[in-house]
């Protein structure tokens, strides 16, 4: 396998574990994590790790993103120079950043939680702790995966702070039911047809979450080899339209960083703690929020107008919605 990661989920175990010590150059992905700088404090009694790179611009808005699983602040080091300094890579500086990257409780350098109830609510007040000692009074926030869910909860936890929220992946509630989606308009053939593919994609890729939200006892496994973190390696392959296009180091060093911390167990416990946000609506959002969703092989985006089913409106100005209701830059069709 030359440069990518194939489609194919035992191929692409063999193309990432083969030729890794020939190949692989750790010490060259550890120098390009170690450019940032990088912190550990404690809050709410949990040892956290986050990334904090200040931009040169006075004025940069503080910004703070939240990974998912399998992820890690590492998928995030491409972006940290444009965010940080439009102005040194032919962007506008107005548009400069203050980037704060926490490593999720229980993921790659964030220790495992020492007790239960490390959920979406109980992680979004830690952030808002976080940004509290770094000296941020307004902030935006940004997250995919499970930081497309903790993202919206730091401005419900923080709302006089969060000036502003974006996601991708986003994960709302979705029902297939029109009945359930609370919105007024029925469903067009079409968008009856999406929502059904939509639903066969939760129950032909999101197996993983069911068996890490209910099955603890696979943490053995994910625990006793590196060839174990298979598990990690089979979403990078299944989700996407491009899989292959991923950069092989790239996948390798955000799939050996559980393996390296020992957290591809205490990583997938989130699961069983965020299972209740999967099927309660979340209180209103009462911030601008703008989501994104992902290529529609990995999971079809809502109807537009299903989104306030958990992002309810709060509010237009000018005819155009402010948050994730249907309007400009919001996931769905």
């Amino acid at each position: 396998m030359a440069g990518g990661v194939s489609s194919d989920a035992g191929g692409t175990t063999r193309g990432l574990r083969a030729p890794a010590p020939q190949t692989a150059d750790w010490r060259a992905q550890e120098a390009r994590l170690n450019a940032f700088p990088q912190f550990t404090t404690e809050i709410d009694g949990q040892r956290g790790h986050f990334l904090h790179i200040r931009s040169p611009e006075p004025d940069a808005l503080p910004l703070l993103i939240t990974h998912g699983w399998p992820g890690s602040v590492a998928e995030f080091t491409e972006v940290i120079g444009p965010l940080t300094d439009p102005r040194g890579h032919g962007a506008d500086p107005a548009d400069a950043f203050h980037v704060v990257i926490p490593s999720l409780p229980g993921f790659a350098f964030s220790a495992p939680p020492r007790e239960p109830g490390w959920g979406i609510r109980r992680i979004a007040t830690a952030w808002t702790e976080l940004m509290r000692r770094l000296g941020y009074e307004r902030y935006g926030t940004q997250g995919g995966d499970f930081g497309s869910l903790i993202s919206p909860e730091v401005a419900r936890v923080a709302p006089s702070r969060v000036v502003g929220v974006h996601v991708n992946a986003l994960v709302t509630v979705g029902a297939a039911d029109p009945a359930d989606l609370a919105v007024p308009e029925e469903l067009t053939p079409a968008e009856r047809s999406r929502l059904a593919a939509r639903e066969r994609r939760y129950r032909e890729l999101s197996g993983y979450a069911a068996i890490q939200g209910t099955r603890p006892t696979l943490s053995y496994g994910l625990a006793d080899s590196p060839s174990g973190q298979a598990w990690n390696l089979d979403w990078f392959a299944a989700h996407g339209d491009k899989p292959d296009a991923l950069d092989r180091d790239a996948v390798l060093t955000n799939v050996s960083l559980y393996w390296f911390t020992n957290t591809a167990g205490p990583s997938a416990r989130l699961y069983k703690e965020a299972a209740s946000a999967w099927a309660t609506p979340p209180r209103t959002l009462r911030r601008p929020h703008r989501g994104r969703g992902l290529p529609r092989r990995h999971l079809d985006p809502p109807p537009r107008r299903a989104t306030p089913h958990d992002h309810p409106l709060v509010g237009v100005r000018g005819g155009r919605p402010l948050r994730g209701d249907g309007g400009p830059g919001t996931a769905g069709w």
